[in-house]
């Protein structure tokens, strides 16, 4: 839901912008789509359809054989904004679903098997490839990734070989502090420490503001010693109970309150991050 919101702030502001539903166990922004298009999204290819194809058929396969553009345009579906919510017309918001999501949904992912391809020497060259093809189809602003949770052979494609910036989101029990911190660590062993990121927390009661600074400042306390520097908690989602029954982004019901807000912070860190700023893609817009 956090990426669905922020992806569809973005695209409100006039930009292009694809999410890549990665969660491949777990499809969740697969099915993220409104009734109208609910069962094109479940009946259209996606990812583990591209990388079978382009590892079945090689230099045949659309990964390798297709104009980019074409290629890519043929694994993502089209997510419908409300009108009423787009500065610019050209705005879009794409969903490459993690596949066809059909009976034989979970047969293919056990045959697109990742962790034999990376230990074949394959994997990372396709995963390059894919993210290049993608660069160079030029039909998207922004690209946002939903990783798998905790430790998997997609969470770590995602986080190493694929992202350039990451949003972390943890919950402030013991078990998502824990696992967060661990993660953290895997991640500066893996990247050096040279990766930028920010952790969201998530979800965050309200009324328990005692007990919330507490577990805040023990996972200050811990993110630090997993990432070997501090590690500022600035962005957080307030627990809402709407959040468990639907699926549409909340900033298309209602736009103010502080869950809105929340949406909208976490997004202007994340281009903070990456160099943009609100100001500047009104500007470009």
């Amino acid at each position: 839901m956090a990426v669905i919101n922020v992806a569809s702030i973005i695209a409100s502001r006039g930009f292009r912008v694809l999410i890549i539903d990665m969660d491949l166990e777990a499809p969740g922004i697969s099915y993220l789509a409104n009734q109208a298009s609910s069962d094109e999204v479940s009946a259209q290819p996606g990812f583990i359809d591209y990388l079978t194809d382009a590892v079945e058929r090689g230099p045949e396969s659309d990964l390798w054989s297709e104009p980019a553009a074409t290629s890519v345009g043929r694994y993502c579906a089209r997510y419908e904004l409300p009108e009423d919510s787009l500065r610019d017309k050209a705005a879009s918001l794409h969903i490459m679903p993690a596949g066809r999501l059909d009976r034989d949904y979970p047969s293919r992912l056990e045959k697109l098997n990742l962790r034999e391809l990376y230990c074949a020497g394959e994997g990372l060259a396709l995963i390059t490839a894919f993210k290049q093809v993608i660069q160079e189809s030029k039909l998207f602003d922004y690209v946002f990734i939903d990783s798998r949770t905790g430790f998997s052979d997609e969470s770590g494609i995602c986080t190493r070989d694929l992202a350039d910036y990451l949003m972390i989101v943890s919950g402030l029990n013991k078990q998502n502090v824990g696992g967060t911190t661990q993660f953290l660590a895997a991640l500066r062993k893996a990247t050096g420490g040279d990766r930028q990121f920010k952790v969201i927390l998530s979800p965050v009661p309200n009324g328990e503001d005692a007990l919330v600074d507490q577990r805040e400042r023990a996972a200050e306390v811990a993110f630090e010693a997993g990432w070997g520097a501090p590690v500022r908690l600035e962005l957080r989602i307030p627990y809402h109970p709407q959040l468990a029954l639907t699926e549409e982004p909340h900033i298309f019901r209602r736009r103010s309150g502080y869950l809105f807000d929340a949406y909208h912070r976490i997004e202007r860190h994340l281009l903070r991050m990456i160099g943009d700023t609100t100001q500047a893609m009104t500007d470009i817009a």
